[in-house]
């Protein structure tokens, strides 16, 4: 829902938005089927991951994991 919203922002505010990146965000949002994909991809995901390597392993390469994984939040019990 981030990137939506900033999608937004940027076309009603350009003079606020010098560049934006997204990842992951879709204007119309998706049906129904997908969303459930969605839902049982990030289901799947065996957290907390042990480390950033788990969760790299877990993920495979490519630039959108890299993404995910620098996202992840370290916690006493895991990333």
């Amino acid at each position: 829902m981030g990137g939506h919203t900033a999608m937004l922002v940027a076309a009603k505010r350009p003079d606020l938005v010098s560049r934006l990146v997204l990842l992951e965000s879709g204007a119309g949002g998706g049906s129904k089927a997908e969303s459930m994909q969605l839902r049982e991809f990030f289901r799947s995901w065996p957290v907390p991951f042990a480390s950033t390597a788990a969760a790299r392993k877990f993920m495979g390469p490519g630039p959108l994991s890299e993404a995910w994984v620098s996202d992840l939040e370290e916690k006493p019990d895991g990333y």
